[in-house]
């Protein structure tokens, strides 16, 4: 618990704002204000959607909707189905994604019963985003079908048909058929092109999947880039080939493939499928279908690049209202997001594909048609390649309606908070406010340590070693401690825990070395780390990282990686393991010194002795007594409870609005609400030469996080933030964190609670006279003269 302190068809659509690592919290909501906010969707649970009546689709004669459906944050590997209501749940998937990830996937989905589609989530926990593109009319040129699986490749895994079935991975350099036609709802005849989700699973090297129609010739393109291991969908529109066939070609390696049918356009139809023509290779000696935005390098941080599609890969020279493209990004540098829009309208606030650094991976992206028969092409950071392969296009007035896509599904309902700005009052009292902003999404990778046996550092906790998932601690932390930050943050900041993999140390390495191995290899777009060893050993330390001590910058802890400021959080085996009786307290306070949250403590004999702050929960809250594995008892607080008000303002989750000064020795009442009230949160006296020394007093009453500590009332502190201040601190003088700010009971002793001033209390601090005079419902009246001067 130590700080590091380290120095149909479609018809025109403009591209709608997707989830992407730069979302800010005010992204979150709907067109209009339903299904905004509804948390997370939990392992094995279906969550509806209704989508007639809503952000321009009609109430009643819709057949199937277009959606971009976007996964982030998940705690776990898995995937989204999205299918009609009232039909039943398809062996099928629509988004495929990794722990951690954020990963969008075009959908196009019948409407079921009520209006509504419905969205399962097959493991662990994630956020789900949906915007509606458009919308295709009853009995219209498209027809949606409910997902039926159309090959699977791997063993004991089924076809809706049995076809296709259980035939093995492609291999490198292979080509494999699939009959389309007569299967899953697909016409045996008349069909023109089928609308698929294709997934690469398993794959044994990096490479690329090419879908087109049997018969033709193998296009110079690709529908799908995968990485070894990976599993990973998208969409595709292809014509049907000969026999009613579409072929599947893999470049690389061997790789199980699984095909999902989604619906079917008729021949003739207003939708004209082509043979995946490449239109823009920004990478060298390679080759676009005529020779042109070929070999034009990479777009870098934020530039736009335009490019031509009427005229060329066999879409018209006019009469187009939209193209479906294949769009990829390739080895990008940072991590980040493509904006794809049609040229001559504003950029949108939009991310149409997500990636992170080195990755290939593509998304279907179906964007109108702008001036001079061109799109555009924003990229958001670093430096990426891009490759576009044109699959077919879309005249102007066909008989899909296309909308100005609107959001209407956004789960991530803990940040629909902004920051509170830094206005007069904090800019006043907290030494560099822009600093200890930390407001936003903590995307946090989680690494297991393997310690050997022997090991000297860990010579004292024994040879026990436990068997740790990273999923299985990231899922427990989401659940666990993610909950209390959305709540003592007032839904400005969320963790997002994602697993990552296992960390081998060596015999001579410590906590220390767990915990910096783990911050090297975590790049954007995390913004946290947490190291677990698979030791006994209990309690952690956290800090910000160096961050503090850039060149003047107040740097926001979101804006960079672990890997470069050295932000992260270790916790003992012995704290968090599922078989040690995991405490979400030890966790939460690691994770408020890693958001500049120093100790808060009298000492000098602990830094851990102020029975009501989980800053510094010691043995006095008396809440936990739980065994420990392998004998004794717990002597730590298991629940964590809340922060001092001190801490959230400086955060940005307390608005100036909610603290009153008292700069004169009149006297003056003020009535406190409870943390995280609407009201009045904190009282604060600075000192009469230096405003960043005070007396702060805040409400603790006997509710919410604090249900369990002996004593309510008005809680006095004093922060002081002058650096000899903590200079004078010894041992202890890492504990005041970043910017240097001390933090401690007014009155009192070490362990005891008299600084938490009860119903009738008189007191002098420092000059101030205070007395507790009222005390309704969750809210204490205090009656407060004199001005501060600081011991």
């Amino acid at each position: 618990m130590s700080i590091m302190m380290l120095a149909g068809c479609l018809a025109a659509v403009t591209p709608a704002a997707r989830v992407s690592a730069t979302d800010s919290a005010t992204d979150s909501a709907t067109i209009d204000g339903l299904f905004a906010g509804t948390g997370r969707i939990g392992p094995g649970l279906t969550r509806n959607l209704t989508v007639t009546g809503r952000g321009g689709v009609p109430d009643s004669g819709v057949g199937a909707v277009a959606l971009n459906v976007t996964a982030t944050g998940p705690s776990l590997g898995g995937y989204l189905t999205v299918w009609p209501t009232g039909a039943a749940r398809p062996s099928a998937s629509n988004l495929n994604f990794t722990a951690g990830q954020t990963i969008p996937n075009m959908v196009v989905v019948p409407v079921g019963d009520g209006g509504q589609i419905s969205i399962f989530n097959f493991s662990g926990s994630v956020d789900v985003v949906v915007d509606v593109l458009g919308w295709f009319p009853v009995r219209g040129s498209f027809t949606g079908l409910t997902p039926a699986r159309l090959m699977e490749t791997r063993p004991q895994l089924h076809t809706i048909d049995g076809l296709f079935n259980g035939t093995g991975a492609i291999g490198q350099g292979l080509s494999r058929d699939l009959t389309v036609l007569g299967r899953g709802g697909v016409p045996t005849s008349g069909v023109g092109a089928v609308a698929l989700n294709v997934t690469a699973t398993g794959s044994t090297l990096g490479g690329y999947l090419t879908v087109w129609p049997t018969g033709d010739g193998r296009p110079t393109a690709s529908n799908l880039n995968f990485t070894p291991g990976q599993s990973i969908p998208n969409m595709v529109i292809v014509p049907v080939g000969a026999g009613g066939k579409i072929s599947i070609f893999n470049f690389a390696g061997s790789v199980d493939v699984v095909v999902d049918v989604l619906g079917w356009f008729p021949v003739g139809s207003s939708f004209t499928g082509l043979t995946p023509a490449r239109l823009m290779e920004t990478r060298p000696q390679l080759n676009t279908i005529d020779g042109l935005f070929n070999g034009t390098g990479p777009i870098g941080q934020g530039l736009t690049r335009n490019l031509t599609v009427l005229g060329r890969g066999g879409v018209p020279g006019n009469g187009v209202g939209a193209v479906a493209l294949n769009v990829t990004a390739t080895g990008p540098t940072l991590g980040g997001y493509l904006t794809v829009w049609p040229t001559g309208q504003g950029k949108p606030k939009a991310s149409n594909l997500n990636f992170t650094p080195g990755q290939s991976i593509p998304n279907m992206v179906i964007v109108p048609v702008g001036s001079g028969g061109q799109i555009s092409i924003f990229n958001a950071a670093g430096f990426t390649d891009v490759v576009v392969d044109v699959l077919g296009w879309f005249p102007v007035g066909s008989s899909f309606t296309g909308l100005t896509p609107a959001r209407l599904v956004d789960t991530r309902g803990m940040l629909t908070q902004p920051p509170a700005d830094i206005g007069t009052i904090r800019n006043l009292l907290v030494l560099r406010p822009e600093l200890h902003q930390m407001a936003g999404t903590d995307a946090v990778a989680v690494w297991v340590c393997d310690v050997p046996t022997p090991s000297t550092p860990y010579a004292g906790d024994g040879p026990t070693r436990l068997s740790l998932d990273p999923d299985a601690i990231a899922a427990w932390a989401q659940l666990n401690a993610a909950p209390y930050f959305d709540t003592e943050s007032s839904a400005r900041y969320h963790a997002v825990f994602s697993g990552m993999g296992h960390i081998a140390l060596t015999s001579s390495d410590g906590p220390d070395s767990c915990r910096q191995k783990a911050e090297a290899l975590t790049v954007a777009p995390f913004t946290n780390v947490l190291a677990v060893d698979n030791t006994t050993r209990q309690g952690g330390r956290a800090g910000p990282g160096t961050i503090s001590q850039f060149d003047g910058s107040n740097l926001n802890v979101f804006a960079v990686s672990p890997s470069e400021t050295l932000r992260g959080m270790w916790v003992g085996g012995g704290s968090i393991a599922p078989d040690q009786f995991p405490a979400a307290n030890v966790l939460v306070h690691e994770m408020g010194h890693a958001l500049h949250w120093p100790h808060n403590f009298i000492g000098p004999a602990s830094e851990y002795d102020d029975p009501v702050d989980v800053m510094s929960g010691s043995p006095a809250n008396g809440r936990c007594s739980k065994p420990i594995v392998g004998g004794g008892t717990w002597t730590w607080p298991c629940v964590p409870q809340n922060t001092m008000a001190f801490n959230r303002f400086a955060a940005g989750w307390i608005s100036d609005g909610q603290v009153q000064l008292q700069l004169t020795g009149s006297q003056k009442d003020f009535t406190l609400d409870a943390p995280m009230g609407a009201g009045l949160q904190m009282v604060v006296a600075p000192d009469t030469t230096n405003p960043k020394v005070m007396l702060t007093l805040e409400a603790r009453p006997r509710t919410g996080a604090d249900q369990y500590q002996t004593t309510e009332g008005v809680a006095a502190y004093i922060v002081d933030q002058r650096p000899t201040e903590c200079g004078s601190l010894g041992s202890f003088f890492s504990s005041c964190i970043s910017s240097f700010r001390r933090q401690y009971q007014a009155i009192g002793s070490p362990n005891g609670t008299a600084h938490v001033l009860q119903l009738g209390t008189t007191t002098v601090i420092g000059g101030v006279s205070i007395s507790v005079t009222a005390h309704v419902g969750d809210s204490f009246t205090v009656s407060i003269s004199g001005t501060f001067t600081a011991p």
